[in-house]
């Protein structure tokens, strides 16, 4: 049988879910969920970019309404509202579909979690390590996990002496991963000054860990290196089945995250498969005050990665009953028995062309064997490359 690829996605979506789902119940998290319809003043607040790309409209009261482009900000905003009495730290996940205006999907998505009131080397790991466990479950197989830090940026900006205008511009077009921007505003620095800036060029690749100190020439200091190298040092038992390097040049495309970020990306492909990190500042502008990390990971992605890997779901095996005598009884009973034991069951009555027609019905809705109710009941095993369900 070929599914469509609507058909396909969402069921693979499901089937991913259900997986992901349980790891985030393993790490402790409570699964939420937020308005699509949200009030625009949140994103405001949250300083987000992703209003920028929000879809907008107006309610009856005049109010200016987006669909939620991002699921960080909403949840902060209840996290202050409504959970200030929660014990910290506070665990919660979600499964959303977010909506951008921008060239690729405009509708997507997402699976994330949130760690609020976490503010040590052992939240950051967490949260890192709870995204790898997501992609095992998905069935992503291997994966690249790059490791940054907004701090890398504003120390070595600072050490060359950078005004927040040319700070600000070389953040936005690292985030944007445009060379061309990030040579530019270098052009014109002292040849010492342009060697130690060059750690920031994208190009450059990931430092593993030996070689963080290559950092410290290029004017990060020690009590950030220690930092790095204890996140690393924790990374490489909480998420051994990623290979993991650490990226200068990182910077997230959302401007609130402060501290260590990261992305994953599918080493085949080289698509990102999701990131996070941590954004201290951001509780405060709802008035609560607290350290925060998480993530989130394109399901849509996933997907294309599990697919290379030839992971897909299992949804069980199809069979075809076919009532071929009245009353349907027999028929109806079997197939009873046969959801009853986990099989998937399509009853129907003989098709037109008789048993001839048999193998070429069990083709087109993906059943693997054929069962017969007569008098007696026939068990037909479908031949393979006939029936084979390829999901």
């Amino acid at each position: 049988m070929i599914e469509s690829t609507a058909l396909a996605t969402a069921e693979f979506r499901r089937d991913a879910e259900s997986r992901m789902r349980s790891a985030f119940r393993a790490w402790g998290y409570r699964e939420i969920d937020a308005p699509v319809l949200m009030d625009y003043e949140v994103l405001r607040r949250a300083g987000s970019s992703a209003e920028d790309v929000a879809y907008k409209l107006v309610d009856e009261g005049g109010r200016i309404m987006v669909l939620r482009p991002d699921m960080t900000a909403p949840i902060a905003e209840m996290a202050s509202r409504n959970w200030s009495d929660v014990p910290r730290p506070l665990r919660v996940c979600y499964f959303s579909r977010l909506f951008r205006r921008n060239a690729g999907d405009r509708e997507f998505f997402q699976a994330g979690a949130e760690l609020l009131g976490g503010g040590d080397v052992a939240a950051d790991a967490e949260v890192i390590g709870l995204c790898c466990d997501l992609l095992d479950a998905a069935g992503v197989g291997r994966y690249q996990i790059n490791l940054g830090d907004t701090g890398v940026l504003e120390e070595i900006a600072t050490s060359l002496g950078f005004e927040s205008t040319r700070r600000d511009s070389l953040r936005d077009s690292l985030a944007r991963r445009d060379m061309v921007a990030v040579e530019a505003l270098l052009e014109g620095l002292p040849p010492r000054d342009l060697a130690r800036a060059e750690i920031l060029l994208p190009y450059r690749g990931a430092l593993q860990a030996e070689d963080l100190g290559e950092m410290a020439t290029a004017g990060v200091g020690d009590a950030l290196l220690r930092r790095i190298e204890d996140l690393m040092g924790w990374l490489r038992d909480i998420a051994p089945a990623g290979d993991i390097g650490f990226d200068p040049s990182l910077v997230r495309k959302l401007d609130y995250y402060t501290g260590p970020v990261f992305e994953v990306y599918c080493p085949q492909t080289g698509e990102m498969l999701g990131g996070g990190g941590r954004y201290d500042g951001l509780m405060g502008r709802f008035g609560m005050d607290e350290p925060a990390t998480g993530f989130a990971v394109d399901l849509g992605s996933i997907e294309s990665a599990a697919e290379m890997n030839g992971v897909y779901p299992d949804p069980g095996e199809m069979c075809l009953v076919i009532a071929g005598g009245d009353p349907p009884t027999r028929a109806l009973d079997l197939a009873r028995e046969l959801r009853d034991a986990g099989k998937r069951v399509i009853l129907e009555r003989m098709p037109q062309g008789g048993e001839d027609a048999l193998p070429g019905r069990a083709r087109t809705v993906g059943a693997r064997r054929i069962y017969l109710v007569r008098e007696d009941i026939h068990e037909i095993p479908v031949s393979p490359g006939e029936g084979d369900d390829p999901r």
